[in-house]
């Protein structure tokens, strides 16, 4: 059984970090979500979490939301771009959790692909 447990550095943390991502990453925008991503300085896959306090009236929904969206991640790292960071912002909130995770895979393969043609070659 492959080793599907969330760890600490996987989770985007810091107000700096977050910034460099939202004002110099590149984007990829879907329906009710934008995903913000770049290269990691140190080649390590992290993801993050944005739910504005107005899609959700309380705490207890932003939280539920960013635990569905880290959960998606861990069952799914594949899907995300290798060595590079990534915020998933939400837009609206999702009625059906199911359609939204299809479309975020899709949202993420688009990710992947403009993340390898931005890649530098090396030499």
């Amino acid at each position: 059984m492959a080793d599907e447990s969330l760890r600490k550095y996987e989770i985007l943390r810091g107000r700096a970090a977050y910034q460099r991502l939202l004002s110099d990453g590149a984007r990829v925008r879907g329906k009710g979500v934008t995903l913000f991503f770049s290269p990691s300085p140190d080649h390590i896959r992290r993801v993050g979490t944005l739910v504005p306090r107005r899609l959700y009236g309380t705490a207890v929904g932003r939280n539920r939301a960013r635990r569905r969206l880290r959960e998606f991640y861990r069952r799914n790292r594949d899907v995300f771009p290798l060595g590079h960071e990534l915020i998933i912002r939400l837009h609206q909130a999702p009625d059906d959790w199911n359609a939204f995770f299809a479309r975020l895979e899709r949202l993420l393969a688009k990710a992947q692909r403009e993340a390898e043609e931005r890649r530098v070659p090396d030499g």
